[in-house]
């Protein structure tokens, strides 16, 4: 995933980010599936994206 640390700050540090802006993505994908089913041009953008990546 990404960029390996290069030394163990650098790594503590993207572990920090990860965890604050990857968690819960896979949740709020599903949710904006759900929300925007009847909108197909919502969700032919959406089919980029991976289902589960956490």
């Amino acid at each position: 995933m990404g960029e390996d640390g290069y030394d163990k700050a650098r790594a503590a540090f993207l572990n920090r980010k990860v965890q604050r802006f990857c968690t819960g993505t896979d949740k709020q994908l599903a949710s904006l599936r759900k929300r925007y089913a009847k909108r197909k041009d919502v969700l032919a953008s959406l089919r980029q994206y991976e289902d589960e990546i956490e």
